[in-house]
């Protein structure tokens, strides 16, 4: 299995050296480093390739400034790797970071995408904390339809986490790009909020982690730590999230009545959880279907429960309903 680690930056000349270095540090090195550098104006590229020549593995690829993106895809046409491991530039690998994913991928087959927390670090108060911890470890079935509803509700489908942490099969990337540039353009940053949406969306399995091995810098500039609303600080607003769904619904042929089979799949996955029972029921009660055909749903998702007491899932049902 040939492996490919895929580094995107723009202006990171602070820190996309350590990344490479990060990469070089590998137990189980990859077959191929590649930092596509989207049109960087201070000394990004001049770091990367002292770097590169540092750890002996690596080419850099320039080209204009298009957003995270557009680097994504410059990155996936020039690698024929069997999976790529995506990881930011400002971010880094532990040293164990690829083995313990390889072994994953080739334990699980069925896998086409594989994902978990990550150590922040950089420095400040929450050094050492374990972020975006997904509800669910180990493999997880198909949630195409709670990720296409997720796209415009919001509200989630409890599992996005950052690019660092993400390895996806080349042969799933190839039915996902290239990307019209309405899409290009509309995510030039937070794109692995579709990319991640994209890959739930085709129907691929996914492989959780419970624990860390990849690191999420903290520096004040993050796009995503910052907390702030995305619809807020980018380009686009709102309009993105629906363009987004519109894009995955023509791609992977699902539309809003295909949600009505929200709570199926849900019963499908077979890994009841609150926090998964809470996902699903919180984007049934956003689409737009009679709240009667709503309640059925949920009643649905609920009753696919078993080991959520009775209680509980009276709460989980409210806490969704509140949400909306």
């Amino acid at each position: 299995m040939k492996i490919s680690v895929l580094i995107n930056c723009y202006n990171y000349e602070a820190y996309v050296g350590d990344a490479v270095r990060s990469v070089g540090a590998q137990s189980r090195r990859p077959d191929e480093l590649i930092v596509v550098d989207d049109g960087s104006t201070d000394e990004s590229v001049r770091v990367v390739r002292e770097a590169v020549e540092e750890i002996g593995i690596g080419r850099v690829v320039t080209k204009e400034n298009g957003g995270q993106f557009s680097a994504f895809q410059t990155g996936i046409e020039n690698t024929d790797a069997d999976w790529v491991f995506f990881l930011d530039a400002d971010d880094a690998y532990e040293s164990q970071h690829l083995e313990r994913y390889v072994k994953a991928i080739e334990e699980n087959p069925q896998v086409e995408f594989v994902t978990g927390p990550l150590t922040v670090f950089g420095g400040g108060e929450s050094d050492g904390e374990v972020k975006f911890q997904c509800p669910v470890s180990g493999v997880l079935g198909e949630t195409s339809l709670l990720t296409y509803s997720a796209c415009l509700t919001r509200h989630g489908n409890g599992v996005m986490v950052p690019t660092s942490s993400l390895a996806i099969k080349k042969s799933l990337l190839d039915r996902i790009f290239p990307l019209e540039n309405e899409m290009l353009e509309s995510w030039r940053v937070c794109a692995d909020f579709v990319l991640e949406s994209a890959c739930f969306v085709a129907g691929a399995q996914l492989y959780i982690f419970d624990s860390p091995s990849a690191k999420y810098r903290v520096h004040g500039q993050n796009s995503f730590f910052s907390g702030e609303k995305l619809t807020n600080r980018y380009p686009g607003g709102p309009g993105r999230f629906a363009r987004a769904q519109n894009w995955l619904g023509s791609k992977f042929s699902l539309d809003d009545q295909s949600l009505g089979l929200l709570a199926e799949e849900y019963a499908s996955l077979g890994r009841p959880s609150k926090e998964l029972a809470f996902c699903y029921l919180v984007n049934i009660f956003a689409t737009k279907f009679p709240f009667s055909r709503k309640y059925s749903m949920a009643r649905k998702v609920l009753r696919s429960s078993p080991g959520i007491g009775f209680f509980t899932k009276a709460a989980i049902f409210f806490r969704a309903l509140r949400r909306v």
